[in-house]
């Protein structure tokens, strides 16, 4: 837990991190920027809580842990210059609430197959969903995603009640 609740407002962390472990930030309620370029996995709850984050560069993503991004990004998602986006197209898995209530605004990744329980419920900004190879979809897993108008979903065989519930 290394920037855990630190009063920082940036971070700008060596070319050289590949990975942000459980809990590196949070409960950080004053960071708003984390430069990590070469970062691809990010553990479990690594950003959890961070209500006011506004900018993460982080590096091309193959591994999330669980609620690694729940509630980040909330009071920013709606505030010109926010670049919340993540780049997710080598990720395989959404794990258990990784976006739950966080200020994401889309989400394309093309070798997404699962997605965990409640992996993007109340995520009131996101708008945009792409997901080319997912094959198993959870109840409630879009639960309260009011502002998500263009969705587009391959392979899957079942979409399970409540899954888009609002």
């Amino acid at each position: 837990a290394a920037f855990k609740n630190a009063e920082l407002q940036e971070v700008i962390l060596p070319n050289t991190v590949t990975f942000i472990d459980k809990e590196a930030f949070a409960e950080n309620k004053v960071i708003k920027t984390v430069y990590a370029i070469n970062a691809t996995k990010i553990g479990e709850k690594a950003f959890y809580n961070c209500i006011n984050i506004k900018n993460l560069f982080l590096g091309q993503i193959t591994e999330i842990g669980a609620y690694s991004f729940y509630n980040a990004c909330k009071n920013q998602y709606d505030v010109y210059g926010t670049t919340f986006r993540l780049n997710l197209f080598r990720l395989t898995n959404v794990p258990d609430g990784a976006f739950t209530n966080s200020g994401l605004g889309s989400f394309v990744a093309d070798f997404v197959d699962n997605i965990g329980k409640d992996a993007f419920s109340e995520c009131a900004a996101i708008a945009t969903l792409k997901i080319n190879c997912l094959l198993r979809m959870p109840e409630g897993a879009f639960k309260g995603c009011a502002s998500l108008n263009n969705v587009e979903i391959g392979n899957l065989s079942y979409i399970p009640r409540g899954a888009f519930s609002t």
